[in-house]
C-alpha cells in the first residue's frame, strides 16, 4: 500500500437508482505533523517527496505556508513561476486522462505529454531550486514562452483536432456534441460513447461549489483541537462542497450550459476539464507576461508564526497550514481535495447511490468512470455488490 494510503469505494446499487455508496479511506491524514520539530528549509525540502501525485503543487503550497509562517517576503517572479508549474502539473494531469487511449499497448504520443513539466521547469530555474525558501532564480523567458507555445500543437494533435481557440468557441452543447461525433481523438470519443450509450448524465446530481475561504477561519479549523477530523471529513459551515475542474469551470459558457442542460453528469464533466486544458496555456502565457512589475510578495496577513497556503492543483484546492516556534515547526496540517470531493456523505457519494442498477454489466464501468472523471488524488478499489 502507498504511504499516501487509498481509497475503498462499495457500490450497492438499485433498479431505482436509489442504492447506497460507502466510501472508506485509508489516507493518512496526520502524515505532515511527522515534520514537527524540523526547520522550516528541511520541511519545504522534504515534504512534497512523499507524495506521487500533484508534488508541484505540494512543494508551492508547502513553501508558501512556511514563507509567511516566518515572514519572509518572496520576489515575485519566483511566486508567479511556482505557480506556473503547478498550472503545467495540472495541464499534465488532465492530458494523462484525456489523451490515453486505455487500450494496454504503449502510446509513444505520451511522451512529450511527460517530457513538458521538466523542460518547463529548467527554463524557469536553470541554476536554482525553485522551491527552496528565498528562491530568486534566473529564469529563461524566451525559452519558457516557446515551451508554452508548443502546447497548442500538442493540444491540437491529442485532444482537440483542432486549435484550442477555436475549440473554446464551441459555447452551445450542440456544438460540443457536433466535435464529438466529427473529431477522432480519444477526447472526442469518451464523449461521443457517453451520447451514444445515452451517458451523458449519469452521475448527475445537485452539487456546490467550493466557495473562496478565508485563510483565518480555515487556518482556524485546520490547526484548532477539531482540525484531524476537519481534514479527513471537512465541511463549511455544515455544508458539503467539492472542488473540482467543474467547479472551477462552472461559470465558463459551454459548462454552463451543460449544467443547466445536464446537471453535473459524465458529460458536463469532461466537458469542463476539456474547458479548463484549452484554457491553461493562455493562463501560462499571462504568468510569463505579467502587468504588474517585479516586486515581493508580502507575507500572508495571519502573523504570529501562522502561515495557510491555498492552491488550486489539479483535482482540487489543497490547503497547507504551519505554525513555526523559534527554529522549528510546531505543527502542520493538510487538507487535500480528496477528503472534500470523496467524503463519505458528498457528492461524489451521492451520485454513485444515484446510478441506475439494472444494467449490472455496465454499472461498473459508469461509476468508474465517474470516479475518473472526479479523479481522487489517490489509487482506488470500487466494488460492486
Amino acid at each position: 500500500m502507498s504511504i499516501e494510503g487509498r481509497l475503498t469505494i462499495t457500490l450497492r446499487p438499485d433498479a431505482e437508482g436509489s442504492g447506497r455508496a460507502e466510501i472508506a479511506s485509508s489516507r493518512p491524514i496526520g502524515l505532515a505533523r511527522g515534520f514537527v520539530g524540523r526547520q522550516p528549509e528541511q520541511v519545504v525540502r522534504e515534504l512534497p517527496l512523499l507524495f506521487s501525485v500533484c508534488g508541484i503543487a505540494q512543494a508551492a503550497a508547502s513553501v508558501s505556508a512556511c514563507a509567511q509562517a516566518i515572514d519572509l517576503p518572496e520576489p515575485l517572479p519566483t511566486v508567479r513561476a511556482r505557480r506556473l508549474l503547478v498550472l503545467a502539473e495540472s495541464l499534465r494531469e488532465h492530458l494523462l486522462r484525456l489523451a490515453w487511449e486505455p487500450t494496454g499497448r504503449d502510446a509513444p504520443e505520451i511522451r512529450p505529454i511527460m517530457a513538458f513539466v521538466p523542460a518547463l521547469r529548467a527554463a524557469l530555474a536553470p541554476d536554482e531550486e525553485l522551491f527552496a525558501l528565498g528562491a530568486a532564480p534566473r529564469a529563461d523567458a524566451d525559452r519558457a514562452q516557446d515551451q508554452v507555445a508548443a502546447l497548442h500543437g500538442l493540444l491540437q494533435e491529442l485532444v482537440f483536432g483542432e486549435a484550442p481557440g477555436a475549440w473554446l468557441g464551441r459555447v452551445e452543447p450542440a456544438a460540443f456534441e457536433r466535435w464529438a461525433r466529427e473529431q477522432t481523438t480519444p477526447a472526442a470519443g469518451l464523449a461521443a460513447r457517453l451520447l451514444r450509450k445515452g451517458w451523458a448524465e449519469s452521475g448527475a446530481h445537485a452539487t456546490a461549489f467550493l466557495p473562496a475561504l478565508s485563510d483565518d477561519r480555515l487556518f482556524e479549523r485546520l490547526t484548532g483541537a477539531e482540525g484531524e477530523a476537519f481534514a479527513a471529513r471537512p465541511d463549511w459551515d455544515g455544508r458539503l462542497y467539492e472542488t473540482t475542474s467543474l467547479a472551477r469551470q462552472s461559470g465558463q459558457p459551454l459548462v454552463a450550459a451543460l449544467l443547466a442542460e445536464r446537471g453535473s453528469g459524465l458529460l458536463t464533466r469532461l466537458a469542463a476539464r476539456l474547458v479548463e486544458v484549452a484554457r491553461l496555456p493562455g493562463e501560462m502565457h499571462a504568468l510569463l507576461a505579467p502587468d504588474e512589475p517585479a516586486g515581493q510578495e508580502a507575507p500572508g496577513a495571519l502573523g504570529g508564526g501562522r502561515g495557510l497556503a491555498q492552491v488550486e492543483a489539479a483535482r482540487g484546492r489543497l490547503a497547507h497550514g504551519v505554525v513555526v516556534e523559534g527554529d522549528g515547526v510546531a505543527d502542520y496540517r493538510i487538507l487535500a481535495p480528496t477528503e472534500w470531493n470523496f467524503h463519505p456523505e458528498g457528492g461524489v457519494a451521492q451520485s454513485l447511490a444515484g446510478l441506475d442498477g439494472s444494467d449490472d454489466n455496465s454499472l461498473g464501468e459508469r461509476a468508474g468512470l465517474l470516479i475518473e472523471a472526479v479523479d481522487p488524488c489517490v489509487g482506488y478499489e470500487l466494488v460492486v455488490r
